[in-house]
């Protein structure tokens, strides 16, 4: 499936990747990375402000999979330690929301499965009680953030509720998987359009469950697509259908899938971040934002395989690399 041209770039790529990773880690140390000055400089100092927010264990991820690249403990140590400081996120509570499946999937669920650290284990349990708590039984949906209204449910959550998955495997208690089907059956039905877009927002009535609006959230419009969004309910249902082998989320991540790949009417899609401010003019020529491409792109190798369209998904897989380069 993949030619010598494609692994020789691969294997380039990834050796770059270590070398940066590696000279970056001992400067990060046990923090949390958010955003550089406008001229790239880092500073981890200012780093650490929110402890509650959905990309904290991003840092810790990538430390995990450098150490099961490298061996090097250091990497382990920094995934660790930035684990350990994810504990005030419990301990304040009020900041915690949907995204808890980012904040511990990636720090102590990796943890428990390199390690078999009954401590990180604990740890993902607390997480996933947490969000199975923020379940609407009535409407089934769980809710997204704690700032905007208790109605709204986001594409984002789909990346959360393999965190359930997880829960129910290793407890043996069907509970949390219970409320990650329920909630991606919501979304076939309520986010996913016939074309396999997929709304950013949905607001429910959280007494009855019908639809009340779709909000644009950081989506152009109402009835527009965002790019991150789209590749959120991408890998979404592709884990919600390993976990579950529901041919309904299979039906729903082809036709996803399907949506991105025709460049014709979704270059916007699958190239562009469309923001809440960004005008008409700003839409048409802005230029493609390659960050966004990097969401999809492995899913997109493993849809080839698992989906059988091995030579449409080849073409995608061109087309998002030489993004990328």
């Amino acid at each position: 499936m993949f030619s010598k041209e494609d692994k020789a770039f691969a294997s380039e790529f990834l050796d770059r990747v270590v070398k940066k990773v590696t000279a970056m880690a001992p400067e990060i140390g046990a923090n949390f990375p958010t955003t550089n000055s406008r001229i790239g400089e880092w500073d981890p100092k200012g780093t650490t402000a929110n402890i509650s927010s959905w990309t904290t264990a991003f840092w810790p991820g990538m430390m995990w999979l450098m150490y099961l690249k490298t061996g090097d403990k250091m990497f382990r140590e920094y995934a660790e330690g930035c684990e350990a400081k994810l504990d005030e996120a419990f301990d304040i509570f009020t900041g915690i929301h949907h995204d808890v499946g980012f904040m511990w999937s990636l720090s102590a669920v990796a943890d428990y499965k390199i390690t078999g650290n009954e401590k990180s284990k604990a740890r993902a349990m607390h997480a996933a009680t947490v969000l199975a708590g923020r379940f609407n039984h009535v409407a089934k949906y769980i809710r997204a953030w704690d700032h905007s209204s208790h109605r709204w449910a986001i594409i984002d959550c789909m990346m959360n509720i393999p965190l359930l998955s997880f829960a129910t495997s290793i407890q043996d208690d069907p509970r949390f998987e219970q409320v990650a089907r329920a909630h991606a059956d919501t979304v076939a039905k309520s986010f996913i359009r016939g074309d396999g877009s997929s709304n950013h927002v949905v607001e429910f009535d959280p007494e009855t469950g019908d639809v009340l609006a779709t909000p644009r959230g950081q989506g152009y419009e109402s009835g527009s697509s965002w790019s991150r969004g789209q590749a959120w309910a991408l890998y979404g249902f592709a884990m919600s259908y390993h976990y579950t082998k529901d041919e309904k989320h299979l039906h729903i991540l082809t036709s996803a899938s399907r949506n991105i790949s025709t460049p014709q009417r979704r270059l916007h899609i699958t190239l562009l971040q469309i923001s809440k401010t960004e005008s008409f003019r700003s839409l048409t020529s802005a230029p493609p934002k390659s960050r966004y491409t990097t969401i999809p792109l492995p899913l997109l190798l493993q849809l080839a395989v698992l989906l059988k369209f091995q030579e449409r998904f080849r073409s995608m897989k061109q087309r998002f690399m030489s993004v990328q380069r």
